[in-house]
């Protein structure tokens, strides 16, 4: 039975050092004011492993139909650490980093990529750097969009709502305003972790990143540990879906044991 795979990803955040990049990565700096230079970074080992990751996604996910991405591609300035974290606080060159990633994809046919607004500390508001990776793709852009693939209907939005709110809490909202009519699957980000709820018909997915354990969240203790990897749903012809997950965590979670004498 034909089927069309659609391949869920959130959270490329590149430009920081914890984030995924290629081995090695080059661009042109400068503006009108500037001579342009050529830029090279080579990737750390963290790097190395998430996009080793990466390109083992690449090779088992293929016969792609439509790529959903939920935003943050760049990772941005980094106000909090002042920079300290980054290897390039250009938005233009992290989105250009992240677009050269995501077009790695093998599509069945023709490219489909749709692609979501991220928070304005890390994409900023105009322009945003998310906007920028959906002209790079040439994909649909919006906030949060509504797209039916196949007969099932994604809701999809970077954000999960309030902080403490739930894949649960957003079945209810989502049943609760029966103006879009019914959706089959609620796609949400943001928060660098895998969960899942269903109820009443509806299936609520939140994504995992490509962001390892940074300095930041290492505050939060044992609060935080961010998974990385991917979600697809594949839609089959007679109408029925299934869906699967490949996660994974980052060695550099894990402490090293100082031990007192």
């Amino acid at each position: 039975m034909g089927f069309k795979r659609v391949l869920l990803l959130d959270g490329l955040h590149c430009g920081s050092i914890w984030s995924i990049m290629p081995y090695r990565y080059e661009w042109v700096s400068g503006g009108e004011s500037k001579v342009p230079q050529k830029q090279i970074r080579i990737a750390n080992p963290i790097q190395r492993k998430l996009y080793a990751e990466w390109i083992k996604m690449i090779t088992e996910m293929t016969n792609i139909h439509t790529v959903i991405y939920l935003g943050e591609g760049a990772d941005g300035i980094d106000k909090k650490s002042g920079g300290k974290y980054q290897w390039t606080s250009d938005l233009s060159v992290q989105a250009s980093c992240a677009a050269n990633l995501l077009d790695m994809i093998k599509f069945k046919d023709k490219k489909r990529f749709y692609v979501v607004q991220g928070s304005n500390y890390h994409v900023e508001a105009n322009l945003s750097a998310d906007e920028q990776l959906a002209r790079y793709l040439n994909a649909e852009y919006g906030t949060d969009l509504l797209l039916d693939i196949g007969g099932i209907v994604f809701h999809v939005c970077h954000f999960i709502g309030a902080a403490k709110s739930s894949l649960e809490t957003e079945i209810d909202l989502c049943l609760s305003y029966p103006q879009n009519g019914h959706v089959d699957i609620i796609v949400r980000g943001h928060k660098h972790n895998f969960k899942y709820a269903g109820k009443r018909g509806v299936l609520a997915l939140q994504l995992p990143s490509w962001k390892a354990k940074e300095d930041f969240s290492r505050r939060l203790g044992f609060k935080y540990m961010p998974q990385m990897g991917y979600v697809w749903v594949d839609i089959y012809d007679d109408g029925h879906y299934e869906w699967d997950s490949k996660t994974f965590y980052m060695e550099n979670g894990k402490m090293d044991r100082i031990v007192v004498k």
